[in-house]
Formats: structure tokens, C-alpha cells, sequence
């Protein structure tokens, strides 16, 4: 493995724009194939649900799943030392640091890498993964040489890291089991408990107007951001300069097409399919997409380019549709969460699985708490969200949905949805 960022063991990492990862079912059923889900585990902290803090009122508590089902936040650079360590450890791979590479020839898989010395090596390989991330090199040079095309969609939506200290309490933030939310119309503020009890805060606004990143100058002005619009959360503010530290990160969605040259180079991950981070699908993405290409290399005995051309079939078109629901989910995020009629539908929905869980399950369930592929769980989303629609507009335009008589209504018709598939509740949970 060759990286240009330094070895992440044993350092203080960087402040940035490296929020917190948040892992599900997804994710942790890959990182068994590693060997070392239960290390991560330990590491992370399990979220039951989003804490929702209303200006002005007191928080409400959300659960994410029926099962008693979580999410794990995680530190960027603790998963990614973890990783380092069960794969050097189980299987010998071997990592070379402060590598940059300089060039990319596709025709014979050989790379130009320059170490932190300034000390250039060309090294050929028998075939080369790219998973160099959003601004990826392979992609680009696959792309310069006519072998792949790609769209880059950047939001209008933004994110800074924010850290917030550790609150009351034995546990600190942790102690809620929650992803903390401040939703305020079209900007908000999400906080990721870490294991010592601090906060990762992560600020999502649009990039240009009046409460906008553009308008955060310096430290003074999140500060004075925080205490209109996030009292609560204010007073953990690290009294030290350094607040702001650099631009606010940018969120940019990627579709490719094909993944690869169709012999030896092959993209993944974000290099292949970066997505906003709005439903913290990502690196479990990812990690779906090692599991996958993994168990086609074992198909095809190690041929590589039937191998590629069957992990691409198996996933491009389940990370087009993530990627797709992210951005719908920005929209939504741009025209405030406090959109009635997004509300009202929302409720409703919820209402309708409440009255057959056997045939209809909220998105956000089947995406972190299920191994669906994401185009299953959108079909069934899409189903559902049809009929909330219809009903919205037809028997329950006018009506208070909330009556026994509603209720009955949304099992009538739910009857007429087929039955959800059998594996969508697997037997253990993250």
C-alpha cells in the first residue's frame, strides 16, 4: 500500500476536515473479513439514536432502529491505525509512507513514486487498486487516456470540524448513546461522541450567504455563531485561538463510469463513487465494495479482469443510487428540516411501518441496519414514499393522521405492498 500522508500510528492527527466515520451493519460485516471488527468496536461509540436540540426547548430523543439497533462513531485515524495493524499483522501486507505518486502508466501497471526524501522510484506491479479517494490520481489518468468518463456534482451544502470538550457526567457526551443534532432550517450542527467523552462537532452550512461558511471569518464570528444559534452547546467551545482552521470542506459526489481499464487498474471507494456524507454511507460503501471484489477475485480464481468486470456489475449500480439519495437528502437539508410538508410526509411514513413493519421500513433503517443493497432499499422507498404521496393527497389531505381511523387506513393499504424480503432484520445487529 503506498500512501503520501504519514504513518497515522502514534500521532496527534490533524484538525481538518476529517469528521468522524460512522459505521453500521455494513461496514462491520466487511471488517469481520479482516479479523478485526471487535477491535474497532472497542474504539467506537455505539449511537442508539439522534438527540435532537430545538432552539430554545429541551432535546428530544430519536431512535434509529425497533431492534435496539446502533450506528458507531469512530475517529478517522484510530479506524484507519486499526487497519493498519490487523492487515500487516493477518496478512503481511506491507505499507509504504510519505510515498507520493508522481506518475501512473495504465499499459504495464507501473507507478513513479516519490518518498519524503525526495528520492524517485518506478516500481511495476501485477495490478493496482485506486483507492486514492475523491481527488483521486487513477481515476484521473484512466480518464486522461479515454478509458473511463466521470461527472463531479459539487453541493452548495459545506462542512468545518468543530471539537467541542467534554461535558458533565461521568461518560461526558457519550453518555446519551446519541448523535447529538442542532438543526437550524438550512444549516446545522452534528456532534459525534468520542470515546473520551469530547465531541467531534461538525458544521454543515451552505458555502456563500448571510449564515453561510463564507461568513465565518475567524473565531470570533463561530463563536458568535454558537451563541445565538447553539447555546447548549456554546460553553464547550475550547477557549484557545484555533477555532477556524482552513476552508470549509467542500461535498462532491462522484459518478463513474466504467471503474476501470477492464484488465489491470480498478478504482474503489470514493475513487470510484465519492458521495456527500449526509447519511454516513461512505466507508461503509467502501468496506461493501472490498468485501465484494474480494469474493470475485475468489470466483475467478485471481483472473483479474473477469474478476473487475464482475465486482463493477455487482456495485456500480448500488453506489449510483447511495449516491443519488444523499443528494436528495442535501436538498432537503438546503430547504431547512423544519419543511412541514417534508415533516408531514415523514410522519407519515413512519406511521405506515408502525402499521405493517412486515411490509414497508424507513429508508434510513434498511441503508445502516440492513445488507439490502442500496437499490433494494430504494425500490422499496420509492413504494412507499408513492403511496404516503397519494394518500397525502387524497384521503388524508385534510385529515389528522394521527387517529385510529388513519391508522387503519395505512394498514388497508399497506396490504397491497408485497412483503418486505425475508433478510432485511439480519439475526445479530452492530
Amino acid at each position: 500500500v503506498v500512501d503520501a500522508r504519514a504513518d497515522p500510528r502514534g500521532r496527534r492527527p490533524q484538525r481538518g476536515y476529517s469528521v468522524n466515520l460512522t459505521l453500521c451493519l455494513r461496514g462491520f460485516t466487511a471488517l469481520e473479513r479482516v479479523g478485526d471488527a471487535d477491535r474497532v468496536h472497542a474504539a467506537a461509540v455505539p449511537l442508539h439514536g439522534r438527540l435532537v436540540h430545538p432552539l430554545g426547548e429541551a432535546p428530544t430523543w430519536h431512535a434509529y432502529g425497533t431492534r435496539g439497533e446502533a450506528i458507531h462513531s469512530v475517529r478517522r485515524h484510530v479506524l484507519s491505525a486499526l487497519l493498519i495493524d490487523a492487515t500487516e499483522a493477518h496478512y503481511g501486507v506491507r505499507f509504504g509512507f510519505r510515498r507520493s505518486v508522481r506518475h501512473l502508466s495504465v499499459d504495464d501497471a507501473r507507478v513513479t513514486l516519490e518518498d519524503a526524501r525526495g528520492q524517485i522510484t518506478d516500481e511495476t506491479y501485477d495490478a493496482i487498486i485506486g483507492a486514492d479517494g475523491l481527488r483521486s490520481l487513477t481515476r484521473s489518468v484512466l480518464a486522461d487516456r479515454g478509458r473511463l468518463r466521470y461527472e463531479r456534482r459539487t453541493s452548495t451544502l459545506g462542512f468545518r470540524e468543530i471539537p467541542l470538550g467534554r461535558a458533565e457526567g461521568d461518560a461526558g457526551w457519550i453518555e446519551s448513546g446519541a448523535l447529538h443534532v442542532w438543526p437550524r432550517g438550512d444549516f446545522m450542527l452534528l456532534g459525534f461522541p468520542n470515546i473520551e467523552g469530547s465531541l467531534t462537532g461538525a458544521l454543515y452550512m451552505p458555502l456563500d450567504g448571510p449564515h453561510s461558511h463564507k461568513a465565518l471569518v475567524d473565531d470570533a464570528a463561530i463563536r458568535a455563531l454558537f451563541a445565538q444559534h447553539f447555546p447548549d452547546a456554546a460553553p464547550y467551545l475550547s477557549p484557545e485561538p484555533g477555532l477556524r482552521v482552513g476552508e470549509a470542506g467542500r461535498m462532491t459526489t462522484i459518478f463513474c463510469q466504467p471503474w476501470s481499464d477492464g484488465r489491470r487498474v480498478v478504482l474503489i471507494g470514493d475513487a470510484a463513487h465519492a458521495m456527500l456524507p449526509l447519511y454516513g454511507q461512505g466507508a461503509n460503501a467502501g468496506f461493501e465494495d472490498c468485501l465484494t471484489f474480494d469474493a470475485c477475485l475468489d470466483a475467478a480464481a485471481d483472473d483479474w479482469p473477469t474478476a473487475i468486470r464482475d465486482y463493477e456489475r455487482r456495485r456500480k449500480g448500488d453506489t449510483d443510487v447511495m449516491a443519488r439519495l444523499s443528494e436528495e437528502h442535501a436538498a432537503v437539508l438546503s430547504r431547512g428540516l423544519g419543511d412541514p410538508a417534508h415533516e408531514r410526509h415523514q410522519h407519515l411514513t413512519r406511521l405506515l411501518v408502525e402499521a405493517a413493519p412486515d411490509r414497508c421500513a424507513m429508508l434510513y433503517d434498511m441503508l445502516a441496519f440492513s445488507l439490502l443493497s442500496y437499490a433494494e432499499a430504494e425500490r422499496i422507498h420509492r413504494r412507499q414514499a408513492a403511496l404516503v404521496d397519494h394518500l397525502l393527497h387524497g384521503e388524508l389531505a385534510r385529515s389528522p393522521v394521527d387517529t385510529d381511523a388513519a391508522r387503519a387506513l395505512l394498514r388497508r393499504h399497506a396490504e397491497d405492498l408485497p412483503p418486505l424480503p425475508p433478510d432485511i432484520h439480519p439475526e445479530r445487529s452492530t
